[in-house]
């Protein structure tokens, strides 16, 4: 509500109670009466567009001169249906007639709602752009898969996205003409064509990775502590939002953020982190979490424990387009547990 009080309360005639009395359900016919007249009697609509436009460009990330036209059009067609109910026929020496209240005051509320909301909406979702959420004006895509999916995305600039199970890609139906964005939460494998003009950047939780025209993976679900960034080819920056760090990745090389101590390393590339895409579950030194979530999340199942479970696993393996019964028997060599498999369940018995 701060936003639209801002805006309002420029007018010194406007008293502050009133307002917030409105929007309390407590304003009388008089009173929503005159927050209406104020609107019209407003002392030009270029300076009130001039209001708006400056509040909208103090709390945008980006000065967008389409999504302040834009705001702005769709802030004067609520006006002119406001413009329309006081052109209605009510009759003002009637207005305070029992059966005359009633539809006055509806009309009247009904616009001023449309006005002033519509206000409060438009910097309620422009200011959310500045946590990390896409800006383009462009209407956004987004494509997500479940446990047990992948999927493989074609972006309108030819780059190909191959998405892991339990991830999500946000990303505009056009690029703008100075710049690729997309979102990613999960895992994905990103194929990209170059275009010195145009970077390609990809927002991850609190890390975003430029590039010009590269392969590269992010790993960066967001219930683990550590996110990975493994390049196959080409040449990526690796930034760090919070603090502004960021390391250059070169061909064999992968950066690792965590996301606790906000730490940003260069370490060496291993094939572990792409083999999901050539359908390959690697396991190097696992631990018992690990080993789950990953079966998890590769199978789309749900593991269901009984009995005293020893979760120190160091388990290494590899298994490529393997039934989840032959990885299972394959763990039950090394540790001690009986299991089910009852659809979607897997029972496991220690």
């Amino acid at each position: 509500m701060f936003f639209f009080l801002v805006l309002i309360l420029k007018e010194e005639k406007v008293n502050r109670q009133l307002i917030e009395k409105y929007f309390q359900n407590q304003c009388s016919p008089d009173e929503v009466r005159k927050l209406v007249n104020w609107i019209n009697s407003h002392a030009s609509k270029a300076e009130f567009g001039n209001d708006f436009q400056l509040l909208w460009q103090q709390t945008s990330n980006k000065e967008n001169d389409y999504a302040w036209k834009d705001a702005w059009k769709k802030l004067q067609e609520r006006i002119e249906v406001e413009e329309l109910i006081n052109s209605l026929p009510f009759d003002k020496g009637q207005q305070n007639k029992t059966n005359q209240k009633p539809a006055y005051q509806l009309a009247v509320a009904a616009v001023i709602s449309l006005v002033v909301i519509s206000i409060a909406s438009l910097f309620y979702f422009n200011n959310k752009t500045l946590q990390q959420q896409p800006s383009t004006v462009h209407s956004m895509v987004q494509k997500s898969t479940e446990k047990g999916q992948k999927l493989t995305i074609h972006l309108e600039d030819g780059s190909k996205v191959m998405l892991n199970s339990q991830s999500t890609l946000k990303f505009p139906g056009h690029f703008t003409d100075s710049l690729r964005e997309v979102w990613l939460q999960g895992e994905a494998y990103f194929n990209v064509v170059g275009d010195a003009k145009k970077p390609f950047v990809v927002h991850s939780g609190n890390i975003n990775t430029t590039v010009l025209g590269t392969s590269f993976n992010i790993n960066a679900y967001q219930d683990q502590n550590i996110f990975e960034v493994a390049i196959t080819s080409g040449k990526v920056e690796v930034t760090e939002f919070k603090t502004g760090d960021n390391l250059v990745i070169n061909p064999g090389e992968m950066a690792v953020y965590n996301n606790e101590t906000t730490l940003l390393t260069n370490q060496e590339f291993s094939e572990i982190s792409i083999a999901w895409k050539d359908g390959i579950i690697y396991f190097k030194n696992a631990d018992f979490d690990e080993i789950i979530s990953t079966l998890e999340r590769w199978y789309g199942v749900d593991f269901l424990l009984q009995g005293n479970v020893d979760k120190q696993w160091e388990f290494s393996g590899k298994f490529q387009n393997e039934s989840l019964r032959n990885i299972l028997e394959a763990l039950q060599f090394a540790y001690d547990f009986k299991y089910k498999l009852d659809r979607k369940k897997v029972y496991v018995n220690f």
